[in-house]
């Protein structure tokens, strides 16, 4: 299927290897590329906004990106089949309990899974993060999302500052300095 527009650049800057670090231009939030080096995360090459969307969360109710501007959010996509997720859930668990009420939202993006069985998994497994599902897909399209777990970052003036396909320490120290740096005030 081919990605019109913004969905196809995106997919193209963001499907390069994990590990690309590019400087940012002065207009995008001042993340230091050592913190994004530190947990593996690439960057977009180009100041790019997160393409919105709009998903029910798992009781119905929609959520729209765009209503977390002012927010760092952290995307991550995910199936309840994935044993890479459900091994690294736990500490993006401990993310939403640290972060959110500092500034940091969390959402759990189900890709194509049925309601039920994803309220099930989420509820055995104790997931606190609010779920959303992507229920025919076209969010992971969007982000050219090909393999679970992969997270994206976005920094609260709604641009895509990284992105990781695979397990990372988000509880860990760099992680820790990294969402601090987003949720710094920005330099005049």
């Amino acid at each position: 299927m081919r990605l019109p527009g913004l969905r196809r650049a995106l997919a193209a800057i963001l499907a390069s290897a994990p590990l690309l670090l590019l400087l940012l231009d002065a207009a995008w939030p001042a993340v230091p590329v050592p913190l994004l080096d530190a947990l593996g995360l690439g960057r977009p090459t180009a100041r790019l906004e997160a393409p919105g969307f709009e998903l029910p969360t798992l009781d119905s109710r929609p959520l729209r990106l765009g209503d977390l501007r002012g927010r760092v959010v952290l995307l991550y996509f995910w199936a309840t089949w994935c044993p890479y997720c459900t091994k690294e859930l736990p500490s993006i668990n401990e993310v939403h309990r640290e972060w959110e009420a500092k500034g940091v939202t969390v959402l759990l993006v189900d890709i194509r899974e049925d309601r039920a069985k994803v309220a099930r998994a989420a509820a055995e497994r104790g997931y606190v993060a609010t779920v959303v599902l992507d229920l025919n897909g076209t969010v992971s399209e969007a982000y050219g999302v090909h393999a679970t777990p992969t997270v994206f970052l976005i920094a609260r003036d709604g641009t895509i500052v990284g992105r990781a396909v695979g397990a990372r320490p988000w509880t860990g120290p760099d992680a820790r300095d990294l969402f601090q740096a987003l949720l710094a005030p920005p330099a005049k």
